[in-house]
Formats: structure tokens, sequence, C-alpha cells
């Protein structure tokens, strides 16, 4: 697929490059944003904002990840049982020998 960039100025330019990597640039400036925010947090503050993102990250696992489907629902939980980080002994450490065998 030819990119933004690419077909507006070719594909060697300089604009085609510079206008290929803006994407993750916002994604950059999200980031410091949060992190220039985030160091004057007070340890309340940063565990809430700890305990959000563990919370999203599970979900999603739930949802997008048959592994930790399956984990969950083998053990009688929903991704809301885990509150905090010391509620992640509730579920299995990940090994080599869960992965499925990749194909030949």
């Amino acid at each position: 697929m030819i990119r933004l960039g690419e077909r507006i100025c070719g594909r060697e330019s300089f604009t085609a490059k510079a206008l290929g990597i803006l994407p993750s640039y916002s994604t950059y400036r999200k980031t410091y944003a949060l992190l220039q925010q985030s160091r004057w947090w007070s340890r309340e503050e940063l565990a809430a904002y700890q305990a959000a993102a563990l919370s999203r990250l599970l979900a999603h696992a739930y949802a997008n990840v048959p592994y930790y489907r399956r984990v969950f629902d083998d053990r009688g939980l929903v991704p809301g049982d885990i509150q905090t980080p010391a509620d992640l002994r509730l579920l299995p450490v990940l090994t080599r020998e869960d992965l499925p065998d990749p194909p030949p």
C-alpha cells in the first residue's frame, strides 16, 4: 500500500519520509505530555492511573486473546476481579509450554 507521503511527494523524497513518521510523532507527543504531568502525581494518583491501565489491559486481553479468556474462565474470574497489581497472583504465569507450536 502506498503511503500518503509517497503519493504526494514521490517515493524517495524527504517530505515523504517525514510524513511517514507523523503518526508516531503524535503518539510521542501524547506520551511525552503524560510523562510531564505524571512526574508530579502523588502516590495515590499514580496508583489510580496504574489500576485504570491494568483494568484496560485485562479487559482487552479477555476480549481479544483466547488464551487469557480461557485462563479467566477456568478460574471463574472476570477482568474486573483483578483490581491491583497484587491481584495478578490469581493468574498463572505464561510459560513456553502454554504457547502453541509455530506452523512449519
